[in-house]
């Protein structure tokens, strides 16, 4: 994200070395002088609309005017049409100075970039059932030998060498061409092959045997994680067609509730219902019940047997019926139920709890 104060400070200083008033820089811009008059305050940013007509008009790169740094010289990158390999993290943290339009076609780039393996050495794409490749031409040394595919960006997997001959071909043994499931990149992975008994280490350090050892499972939760929370940064600039495919990608990965929850504002609400069926728990329902159908929402409140004071702030959301299967499953688990809940149930249910208070 940007410091809109530091830019607006640039902006300003731009401008008076140009010896302009606002109301030039707003004319000539074809703007509002309360437009420029915001930027210098650090309340609003331009967008990549006007970002290079300001930098022309200033002498100035994009990346100058933004305060350097790899966010500044990535909207520098779009604004010149160069922005093809930027993932989804490098774009979220651009997007509130992207138009919809500019950040649509990003995203989509990277998704398709993310959906095609990469072949070794800039060689052609291989099929998903490839097992052969020739890595001849980027070993980089004795003793070391590269699988010969690999997504860019994917997960990567690492394993300590010995010494043994070179040879330009080899067949991938099955663990080596393991799928990035859950990974941004869904590609394939690369790995250093190893000789018989040979020690794997992951990425992040971790010990296994042969080339994917531990560490895969912790890594893809990692990946899963990662991807989640770059959507919701872009969820709030995307179009609502762009952020349905995105979402449309994270179904059947059995997400957590909490790691939904900032989704959950941007999302029609059967979208939202179809992520929370593979939910895995059912720890954040409170946070959701505002943004899901009833149906879903009384779904996951009886698939989790919610009771007692939980209860108690999801009762508006949720059908008398629904409310009564809920107390009687909590005073059957011998649980107390919150006085607050009276109001939203049934005689019969009422009468079921004094019961037990007897």
């Amino acid at each position: 994200m940007f410091d809109t104060v530091k830019v607006g400070r640039i902006i300003s200083q731009k401008r008076k070395e140009r010896n302009m008033t606002q109301m030039q820089l707003a004319d000539a811009l074809g703007i509002s002088f309360q437009a420029v008059s915001n930027w210098e305050r650090g309340n609003s940013m331009p967008d990549i609309s006007k970002l290079p007509e300001l930098a022309e008009l200033f002498g100035c790169s994009i990346e100058e005017l933004l305060g350097g740094g790899a966010p500044a010289g990535n909207v520098e990158k779009l604004a010149k049409g160069e922005g093809a390999g930027l993932s989804l993290g490098e774009l979220a943290e651009v997007a509130p100075v992207l138009t919809p339009e500019v950040l649509d076609e990003a995203v989509e780039k990277a998704r398709r970039r993310a959906d095609t393996p990469s072949a070794p050495c800039g060689g052609s794409s291989l099929p998903e059932d490839a097992e052969e490749g020739d890595v001849s031409s980027c070993l980089p040394s004795e003793g070391e030998q590269v699988l010969s595919w690999q997504s860019p960006g994917g997960a990567l997997a690492t394993c300590e060498l010995g010494n043994f001959p070179l040879s330009g071909n080899f067949r991938a043994p099955a663990q080596m061409r393991s799928r990035c499931v859950g990974s941004e990149q869904r590609g394939f992975y690369r790995a250093r092959r190893c000789p018989e008994g040979a020690e794997g280490v992951d990425e992040d350090g971790g010990r296994g045997q042969r080339a994917f050892g531990g560490g895969e499972e912790a890594k893809e939760k990692k990946a899963k994680l990662r991807r989640i929370g770059e959507i919701a940064a872009l969820a709030p600039f995307l179009s609502s067609a762009r952020l349905r495919e995105l979402v449309g990608e994270l179904r059947g990965e059995g997400y957590a509730l909490s790691e939904l929850v900032p989704l959950a504002p941007f999302l029609e609400s059967d979208d939202l219902d179809a992520l929370v069926k593979d939910a895995e728990d059912d720890g954040e329902i409170v946070a959701l019940a505002p943004f899901l159908s009833q149906e879903a929402l009384e779904e996951l409140a009886l698939r989790g047997g919610i009771g007692g004071k939980r209860l108690l702030p999801l009762a508006p959301f949720l059908s008398q019926e629904t409310l009564d299967r809920l107390v009687i499953g909590a005073l059957e688990r011998g649980e107390r139920i919150p006085r607050g809940l009276y109001p939203f149930l049934s005689e019969c249910a009422v009468v079921e709890i004094l019961k037990q208070k007897r």
